[in-house]
């Protein structure tokens, strides 16, 4: 009840039928329709079922599109969507300028430096059985993917397998054990997905870095012997790799953005072997090798993301593939991941009743949405103490100020940040309702971040209202938008964004003359969310709003341009492609091999949200604003991996109902039509 003993659903209908019914120049009445005043009277807001049509031709996409054709007398409603999409956008485009013109010729040039490290050394080292052969497939396959040239260098039954195996991996079929390591591969990873698909170059990029992630050699039998000659193979690829002097130009950049490898790292691998073979005449010594395999099973720490590809559910099948296996670049350990791998089988769940797939959800609530709680639910064994044990993890991890961050972690913290509380009185906060938009945001934001990193981290393996209804002559003299009530999380992504400025800083990528200028993208986009902090605040401390804010407020809808948020130069409408600046992404998050499926996050195209605003410097009005729309959906392996091309055409061109593909806390927003 407000001061005036009527209840707050009845005074904001009130204002709503009167702000949705005033008369504009041209006599028209204009109103929301009933079923969008009630949702607004009982919530305080509404996003829209529908998207928007799209423009002809698209300027950015169609999130920043939409809030740059605002109107000059429309309210706007800034969203943390627009923030969270911004910076997406912003990793992507860099993140593809690193990869295009660092990273690629960095690898190119670490496998050919190693193979031809790996001829010199040859003759000196005589028969080391198959090792040498075996270390050559391993620099060789990727240097033939990302050049586009066969792999082959002598005519042999090893340049032979080099070539079968090559012609696995662009064929993207399946999964079985490789013919150069003998561990299991699932060729279907091969498949170029999210901003891979770009050309022909990017392509090939994403095969090599695959190979490099996937492509493991087991070191150690299921009984845990070592299987000696593998163990010399690694000894030989650190060695012959660490005398190029170059790989640390292709590792410690990707550390930096995601993390560290689970399954051990490079370095690693690299100082045992130092330690105890000393020098390169010494791998033919066995004495040498056999205490080497002893070092790599006692210093090795086992994987926290442990999964399999042959379907297996038991805990006592799972502790055999703890043992230590050699990846040229692993892939990286990320928090998410952990939390999706711990809540599958055999973690959680029985034989008879296995949870082969983890949900969205669960990472959201772990991350610590009060509103994921309802949704978080399963009838697994242990699922509700792993639940409880990860939460722990998780905040034992945020808080603490000794653990080093990487722009992922980063990430994650702020979609974190998004989900907590600021303490807003405003009565679409208040609302349970809200707490959903907010899971909406940062479950789409992750679904964002798992397609921009698709490449780098460890997967778990098991009737539209318009705008004219608040415009035109009825609109205050200067429009009064307003900021999500958020603090909290315009400086979670401030300080994410400045992490990733960091990046470009150490690593050498934002050279003045740099075509793309990424920190002048990265300084405007700071301040912005500096501004949007220190309003947010005042919005939520229930303080005044300065007329300057407003304006800022006015001119931030129309600063999501192509300037900051797309790479320089790009073309930003292709006829060929007019699909191509749109919103929608998608990425596979985990991996099923039990039914042979693989869980999907995706965004969809932005929906219009309407906001009832009122405080003691705007005043009662209702304030238009985007947010995101998210999917979660299974789909088998046995139709390929989902790229972004595919997923593209379901959202914009096919007109299929999509909405069965939303998750089930979805129906708290959008049951309400």
């Amino acid at each position: 009840m407000d001061p005036e003993g009527l209840p707050w659903s009845m005074r904001i209908y009130a204002s709503v039928e009167v702000l949705s019914s005033r008369q504009d120049g041209s006599g028209m009445i204009r109103r929301l329709p009933d079923e969008a005043r009630r949702q607004i009277a009982d919530h305080g807001f509404r996003i829209e079922p529908s998207p928007p049509p799209l423009t002809q031709y698209m300027f950015v996409d169609d999130m920043a599109d939409l809030y740059r054709s605002t109107g000059d007398y429309s309210v706007d409603f800034i969203t943390a969507d627009m923030f969270l999409h911004a910076f997406h956008l912003i990793f992507a485009g860099l993140l593809e300028h690193v990869e295009t013109e660092y990273l690629a010729r960095a690898l190119h040039d670490g496998m050919f430096a190693a193979l031809a490290r790996l001829e010199w050394m040859e003759p000196d080292l005589g028969d080391l059985g198959g090792s040498f052969d075996t270390a050559r497939s391993m620099f060789a396959i990727p240097l033939a993917l990302i050049s586009g040239a066969a792999p082959g260098g002598r005519a042999g039954h090893a340049e032979k397998l080099a070539e079968e195996e090559t012609a696995r991996i662009m064929s993207a079929e399946g999964r079985m054990t490789s013919l150069i390591t003998g561990g299991m591969l699932d060729y279907t990873r091969f498949k170029p997905r999210a901003q891979y698909t770009k050309s022909p170059e990017r392509e090939a990029y994403f095969r090599a870095i695959t190979w490099l992630g996937e492509a493991g050699l087991p070191l150690f039998n299921d009984d845990g012997s070592a299987i000696t000659d593998n163990v010399r193979t690694m000894a030989l690829m650190t060695l012959a790799l660490d005398a190029t002097g170059l790989w640390e130009k292709f590792a410690a950049p990707v550390d930096f953005l995601v993390g560290r490898a689970d399954k051990g790292t490079f370095g690693e691998y690299l100082e045992l072997t130092r330690r105890e073979i000393e020098s390169v005449e010494n791998l033919t010594d066995p004495e040498k090798i056999s205490r080497l395999a002893d070092s790599i099973k006692e210093k090795i720490i086992p994987p926290k993301i442990r999964n399999t590809m042959t379907g297996i559910i038991t805990r006592e099948e799972e502790e055999a593939a703890r043992f230590p296996e050699f990846r040229l670049s692993g892939r990286r350990f990320t928090f998410d991941s952990y939390v999706m791998n711990q809540l599958t089988s055999p973690r959680v769940g029985s034989d008879d009743n296995p949870r082969s797939l983890p949900r969205g959800i669960d990472v959201m609530v772990v991350l610590g949405s009060p509103a994921a709680d309802k949704y978080a639910k399963s009838d697994a064994l242990r699922y509700d103490e792993n639940l409880a044990r990860l939460k722990d993890e998780w905040a034992e991890l945020s808080g603490n100020p000794d653990e080093p961050d990487t722009v992922y972690s980063l990430w994650l913290k702020t979609l974190s940040a998004n989900m907590a509380d600021s303490g807003s009185q405003q009565f679409f906060y208040r609302s349970g309702a809200w707490g959903y938009k907010k899971l909406l945001a940062s479950s789409a934001s992750w679904a964002e971040l798992k397609h921009d990193t698709i490449l780098c981290g460890e997967q778990s393996g098991a009737e539209m209202v318009t705008g004219e209804l608040y415009a035109g002559l009825f609109a205050p003299p200067f429009p009064r938008g307003y900021i999500e009530p958020d603090p909290q999380t315009f400086s979670a992504v401030n300080h994410l964004a400045s992490r990733l400025l960091d990046f470009i800083l150490r690593f050498g990528y934002g050279d003045e003359d740099d075509y793309y200028d990424y920190p002048r993208k990265l300084s405007t986009f700071l301040d912005m969310c500096a501004t949007a902090e220190d309003i947010a605040r005042k919005e939520a401390k229930g303080e005044r709003i300065d007329p300057d804010d407003y304006y800022y407020i006015k001119r931030m809808a129309g600063e999501w341009n192509a300037s900051l948020l797309m790479p320089d130069g790009m073309e930003l409408f292709n006829p060929d492609d007019p699909l191509a600046n749109t919103m929608a992404v998608i990425a596979d998050a985990a991996t099923d091999f039990v039914e042979g499926r693989a869980l999907y996050a995706a965004t969809g195209a932005p929906r219009e949200l309407f906001v009832y605003v009122n405080d003691k410097s705007g005043g009662s009005r209702i304030a238009k604003g985007c947010v995101y729309s998210y999917y979660e959906f299974a789909r088998s392996l046995a139709e390929g991996r989902m790229d972004d091309t595919e997923w593209k055409k379901l959202v914009y061109d096919t007109g299929e109902d999509l909405r069965p593909l939303h998750p089930e806390w979805y129906s708290e927003i959008s049951g309400w039509e």
